[in-house]
């Protein structure tokens, strides 16, 4: 579901808006969403006008997946605003950028105001006035200044929908989140796993030993379909490779975990597709087109997508409005961290981006247009040349 908006919200120009905007923007839905039923009732029923909803937990819980749960039932099938928020449903998440003035900027900007010539601030009461817009904000943990952002959200009549693994980012109405029950687990593993469950005594044990995630069951599940490996093998594999590498604490414990499954995934990726995984490490969490993979791994646009089903399949990337990006936080942390991108690659992902700067820069549009579509890839590029001292990478704004 997404207003005609939404994708104007995303890649917008400085044409100044007059007409009113009712924003239809929301989380990326599970495409499982097992359990959680009490929760969501609850969640549905704390979100209205003036309030903040926090749901808390480790990474790979499913605080984004709830989210999107309760958005989309508030929304309905008729895909109007919900009725506590008639002026609409504006989601960010500072995975994708951090930064709290972007944040700002684009929540003014999707309800019609063009923020151009005006403090973020000042744009945000402007756009929300007298309006009730739910705001949903994901992945708090990761942005530099969320106090100053709830500050002037809790100012205004809106809703405010939090997510973060960060119990210190908690200011009110904190939901904790929790593991899923086992026959949720077990309900979701065989979702994933298509057919490919052959003991369901293991497979059971299987969720037990992975705590019950949902992230964690979800590339279980799609390891065992795309390689049609037995319950059996993945169980042994499993307690050979988890009982001594996990953590004490718990958040890192659930990191740890993920690793470990993410490992057993990517080692069975082709070449290619070791290749294409670490450009989303590399570049900031946000969709990435096609033909930036296809020219910074040298290959048409057919074999890209082929590379990308591959990805698609085991779990790591999804598909989004032709676009491509990394399916979890996580999984993007992980790739940055363990998988380097080779220096041939990057240097073609980078003079993609040099090349697209230069084009637009030639054409009638104000160069803001490209930093609002590409800002956080760009930087992230440009702090990743620094990193890796490659000097002659150009990329200018």
């Amino acid at each position: 579901m997404m207003s005609d908006h939404n994708a104007a919200a995303n890649n917008h120009s400085n044409v100044v808006i007059n007409l009113p905007v009712t924003p239809l923007h929301f989380p990326p839905r599970a495409e499982y969403f097992t359990g959680c039923g009490e929760q969501l009732t609850q969640l549905i029923n704390d979100l209205q006008p003036h309030k903040v909803v926090t749901l808390c937990g480790v990474g790979g819980i499913g605080k984004t997946a709830l989210a999107a749960e309760a958005v989309y039932t508030l929304v309905g099938e008729e895909n109007k605003p919900p009725k506590n928020f008639p002026d609409g449903v504006v989601f960010y998440s500072f995975y994708g950028n951090p930064s709290v003035e972007s944040a700002m900027e684009h929540i003014a900007f999707s309800c019609g105001v063009e923020t151009k010539g005006l403090d973020p601030q000042q744009a945000v009461h402007k756009a929300l006035n007298a309006k009730n817009v739910l705001i949903v904000l994901d992945g708090v943990e990761n942005t530099d200044d969320f106090d100053q952002v709830i500050k002037v959200l809790s100012a205004l009549s809106c809703g405010v929908l939090v997510t973060t693994r960060n119990k210190q980012d908690t200011k009110t109405n904190r939901q904790d989140m929790q593991p899923l029950e086992i026959e949720d687990a077990e309900a979701l593993l065989a979702k994933w796993a298509a057919g490919q469950i052959d003991n369901k005594t293991i497979a059971t044990e299987i969720c037990e030993e992975i705590g019950r995630l949902p992230l964690a069951v979800q590339l279980v599940g799609q390891y065992l379909s795309e390689t049609n490996d037995s319950t059996s093998n993945y169980f042994q594999w499993l307690k050979e490779n988890t009982l001594e590498a996990l953590e004490p604490d718990k958040a890192e414990h659930c990191y740890q975990l993920i690793r470990i499954l993410l490992t057993r995934s990517v080692a069975q990726l082709d070449d290619a597709g070791r290749q294409a995984l670490p450009i989303f490490g590399c570049l900031a969490m946000k969709p990435v087109g096609l033909s930036v993979l296809a020219e910074s791994l040298g290959l048409s646009h057919i074999e890209s997508k082929k590379v990308m089903k591959s990805l698609i399949n085991f779990g790591l990337v999804r598909l989004n409005n032709d676009h491509y990006e990394v399916a979890h936080a996580l999984i993007h942390t992980y790739t940055r961290e363990q998988i380097p991108l080779s220096k041939d690659v990057f240097l073609h992902l980078a003079d993609w981006y040099e090349n697209f700067i230069e084009l637009e820069s030639e054409k009638e549009l104000n160069v803001y247009h490209i930093l609002d579509s590409q800002q956080a890839h760009i930087l992230s590029l440009i702090a990743q040349a620094h990193q890796r001292q490659l000097w002659q990478v150009g990329i200018v704004v």
